[in-house]
């Protein structure tokens, strides 16, 4: 098994933030001083070590305590907000399987706090729990030609979710702020890969 931890504090003095002004039209401001504390944990775990099959486990946390320390813009005062954009949790699982056949298996979960989505922290995104599966046969078929053959499912509950946000998203003409860009349904691939080595 193998297992990290990191922490962090930063202070940084003059932050750029965006102010979008109309759809494409946005600028820089300086948000002032901000404070980023955080903490990482990464750990992964190998069992089932056999000769008939092999198994890994990944798992990692990250916590983001990012917040506006002097940050007033036209009369109003985000000190103490958070800053927009950023999951105050974040984890992530992922389990491999390899058989000695050549099949294997991957199947991993991402799930993600809320994040407020403007500087007033006024609004937020909803947090979501993403998962995905693999499954597929590798095989030698000599010292040069290589075969995967994988298919799989992507978003396997249909989540609704964000894939990326617009922080600070105005209206146009009249109509609500377009903060969302959303992540694709549940959806399906599959694929071929042959592989040739020169050496």
């Amino acid at each position: 098994w193998y297992a990290k931890i990191s922490g962090y504090t930063v202070t940084v003095d003059n932050l750029l933030v965006t102010k979008r002004i109309a759809e494409d039209e946005f600028y820089k401001i300086n948000a002032g001083e901000t404070l980023h504390q955080g903490l990482e944990i990464l750990g992964r775990i190998r069992w089932l070590n056999s000769q008939f099959l092999k198994s890994t486990f990944h798992t990692s946390y990250m916590y983001s305590n990012y917040r506006f320390e002097d940050f007033t813009d036209e009369g109003n005062v985000y000190s103490g907000n958070a800053l927009p954009g950023i999951p105050r949790h974040k984890a992530y699982m992922q389990l491999d399987l390899n058989f000695e056949a050549g099949i294997y298996m991957t199947a991993n979960m991402l799930w993600s706090d809320i994040m407020p989505l403007n500087d007033a922290n006024s609004k937020y995104s909803n947090a979501y729990l993403k998962t995905d599966l693999k499954a597929g046969f590798r095989k030698s078929l000599s010292q040069k030609w290589h075969i995967n053959i994988f298919a799989g499912i992507q978003n396997l509950s249909n989540e609704h979710y964000a894939s990326m946000i617009l922080i600070n998203a105005p209206s146009y003409g009249g109509s609500a702020p377009r903060y969302y860009y959303p992540g694709a349904p549940r959806n399906y691939h599959i694929g071929l890969s042959l592989r040739y080595s020169i050496f």
